[in-house]
């Protein structure tokens, strides 16, 4: 796996011109101070930049570049975790090496002194690094919420099930909150696109008896309840064999029609079996 400290590259194609992909993202995104988390940010020409918190800016950042390509649109780019912040300390970093070598040469520090100082300021870069790539994933519900602006995909099956109005008798609860009002295929969708990693969304319809998608690692995790403790089940990918770690995780698309299937009291997806959890 390659070292993506900076992020990873971002590459979204669309059908519509670029004025309509900003058209389209200003008429979605959340304003800056709006205390929900949610995609908001500013575009200047053709960049973009989006971030999900009004309170924390250090947080998961998407920087792209929106051109034509002739056909429609592309959004290239990079999303991940933190990036002014790394990329403040990779500048910052070099510059104060420089000064504490000056301070030497000046005689206002000694040689022992720079190199302890260095050794330090070494490891707290190398740090930085290595957790914005491990935390680098932390950026892909931007990357969804501005696939699912721009990309056109209107005669999907998913899609005439997203525009249905009709109310779904299950109660939702999102992060540790019930959400209040009518729960509709649309509202799932919303949460789970704008869902952070380690985000919990739980479809419940009676007690003990509920499904629940766990955002982790770029994708979804499924668990349901049929009941007591013994009645616990994980989804694994149909097919594969035990021990993967990516039969335990499904994409967004995946997680949004097993979640919608299950809501409506269907059966889910083929893709998706079940296995006893422990309890």
């Amino acid at each position: 796996m390659a070292f993506q400290p900076f992020g990873y590259a971002v590459d979204i194609r669309s059908q519509m011109t670029p004025r309509a992909v900003r058209s389209a993202i200003r008429r979605r995104w959340r304003g800056w101070f709006d205390p929900i988390d949610g995609s908001r940010g500013w575009m200047i020409g053709p960049f973009i930049c989006l971030w999900r918190s009004a309170l924390d800016s250090r947080g998961p950042i998407l920087l792209a570049v929106i051109s034509s390509d002739g056909f429609g649109s592309r959004i290239s780019g990079r999303a991940g975790s933190d990036l002014n912040g790394i990329a403040l300390m990779v500048l910052l970093g070099p510059a104060i090496l420089i000064s504490m070598i000056g301070a030497v040469q000046a005689g206002q520090g000694t040689t022992t002194w720079a190199v302890g100082w260095g050794i330090v300021l070494m490891l707290g870069l190398g740090l930085t690094l290595w957790w914005g790539h491990a935390d680098r994933r932390e950026a892909e519900p931007l990357v969804r919420f501005l696939t699912d602006v721009v990309t056109v995909s209107g005669q999907s099956a998913r899609m005439s099930r997203l525009l249905e109005d009709a109310a779904i008798d299950i109660t939702l609860d999102v992060d540790g909150h019930r959400r209040k009002g009518p729960v509709t295929a649309a509202t799932l969708y919303d949460h789970l696109l704008e869902m952070a990693d380690g985000g919990v969304l739980i479809l419940e319809r009676r007690s003990e008896v509920c499904m629940q998608a766990t955002a982790r690692d770029g994708g979804f995790a499924l668990e349901k309840r049929e009941g007591g403790r013994r009645e616990h089940f994980r989804a694994v990918r149909s097919g594969m064999p035990p021990g993967g770690g990516d039969r335990l995780l499904f994409s967004f698309e995946e997680a949004v029609d097993a979640c919608l299937d299950y809501a409506e009291g269907g059966a889910v997806p083929s893709t998706v079996g079940w296995e006893p959890m422990k309890p």
